[in-house]
């Protein structure tokens, strides 16, 4: 047993979650380190070396992003 954390990705200029069908429209936000933890927001469990990581993001606009964890849970 150990313990699980699980971060949530949100945009820096209103602090608003970022949602999966954010991405880009042809590629859809895919997730590169972790594990989803939501259907709607991009949530990740971090993986075993501690990552959480997505691409495909949208950056047209210039918007920034940040992580930020959201719970931790004894599995």
């Amino acid at each position: 047993m150990g313990w699980y954390c699980f971060y949530g990705l949100f945009y820096t200029k209103d602090d608003t979650a970022v949602k999966w069908t954010d991405g880009i429209k042809s590629l859809p936000i895919a997730i590169t380190y972790g594990t989803k933890d939501n259907d709607t927001n991009v949530e990740l469990k971090l993986d075993k070396d501690n990552k959480v990581g997505v691409q495909n993001l949208d950056l047209s606009s210039n918007d920034q992003f940040y992580w930020k964890e959201l719970r931790t849970s004894k599995g």
